[in-house]
């Protein structure tokens, strides 16, 4: 709360804490809703979201995250090659520059943005349909974890073949014939 985060409250149906949850919105300078019935949260994080950047933030934040991923995959790479397997210096960054690409780079920023968004939408229901107390939430959010990683291995061995696909179509190797 001292590092300025607003925190949205929503109260769904009446069998909530109303006092407690716009008590946490107040202090944080955020807003809380109330909605009768899970229909209802569309329209709040529609409106929500309307009057605020995060939308933008979301998007921000997880090509930061997809930056350093590719940057920690740079240092890794080299680290191991160089110094663990001593690959010549000289020839690594030849092969390297040769072969990585700036489209690699940019599916590495769009698979961490669809990581991130599958990753939150698993978690948000998970969470959303959990059964109270302590247990209904840690059950909640061992599922969302394991989903979550679940789905992350599926999307992105597809995401990989479509890619891939798709790139072979619209840059074919030289001297390969296109069907």
């Amino acid at each position: 709360l001292d590092r300025g985060v607003e925190i949205t409250t929503v109260g769904v149906s009446l069998e909530y804490n109303e006092q407690f949850m716009a008590a946490i919105a107040e202090t944080s300078n955020g807003r809380h809703y109330f909605v009768e019935n899970d229909a209802g949260l569309a329209r709040v994080f529609e409106r929500h979201g309307a009057h605020d950047g995060r939308r933008r933030g979301f998007v921000d934040v997880f090509n930061r995250q997809g930056s350093v991923a590719n940057a920690m995959g740079v240092v890794g790479s080299s680290g191991i090659c160089l110094y663990v397997f001593g690959i010549d210096e000289f020839h690594y960054w030849q092969h390297t520059r040769n072969f990585v690409k700036r489209y690699d780079l940019l599916m590495g920023l769009a698979k961490s943005l669809v990581f991130g968004g599958v990753l939150s939408l698993i978690c948000c229901h998970r969470g959303f349909h959990c059964k109270p107390g302590a247990e209904g939430v840690g059950k909640a959010a061992t599922e969302g974890f394991v989903l979550s990683f679940v789905a992350i291995m599926f999307l992105d061995f597809v995401l990989a073949m479509l890619t891939t696909t798709l790139a072979n179509l619209i840059w074919p190797a030289v001297g390969a014939k296109v069907a």
